[in-house]
């Protein structure tokens, strides 16, 4: 067994207790400064976080401001009728002609088809009423030319059939 003597440790002169102490005052300040700096750049790193996430919803503002999307049909009749008061039928029928003008302006799928399209459009009630103007979306040039009167300037003066 250990004697009083031998467990107890070797006096310690003032010079090395002073050495002592400033040892761990320099380890409290190294790991003060170390808490420190992991705090700030917690706190560099919440902020860097923030920007990233800001510039990502300027980003995506910017690119569905840049998207443009064509009207909706019933946006287009509103913006016609804005500030009028019509039916509801009539808000209808000008919902459906603008559906059928959106569908017809389609592609058609076969030939025939656009052969169809093309003597509907071409037909006399709408040569009557003069409406083959609307029609100038989805007709093609060489077709809309078959039925254009042009005046000098260029401008339409009336829809006919030459033959």
């Amino acid at each position: 067994m250990c004697s009083n003597i031998m467990c107890t440790p070797p006096a310690l002169n003032k010079s090395t207790v002073k050495q002592v102490q400033r040892r761990k005052r320099g380890r409290k300040q190294v790991k003060a400064n170390r808490v420190k700096v992991y705090r700030d750049l917690e706190k560099v790193k919440a902020e860097r976080d923030a920007l990233k996430k800001q510039v990502r919803r300027t980003q995506e503002r910017l690119h569905r401001l840049k998207r443009t999307l064509p009207p909706s049909t019933k946006s287009k009749v509103n913006n016609l009728l804005r500030g009028t008061r019509v039916s509801p039928q009539v808000k209808k029928r000008l919902i459906f002609t603008e559906v059928l003008q959106k569908q017809l302006e389609v592609k058609p799928a076969s030939q025939k088809t656009k052969q169809v399209i093309h003597r509907v459009i071409s037909g006399r009630i709408l040569k009557k009423y003069r409406q083959l103007k609307n029609c100038d979306s989805f007709l093609s040039q060489k077709l809309l030319a078959k039925y254009q009167k042009l005046d000098k300037s260029g401008s339409v003066i009336e829809y006919t059939r030459e033959q």
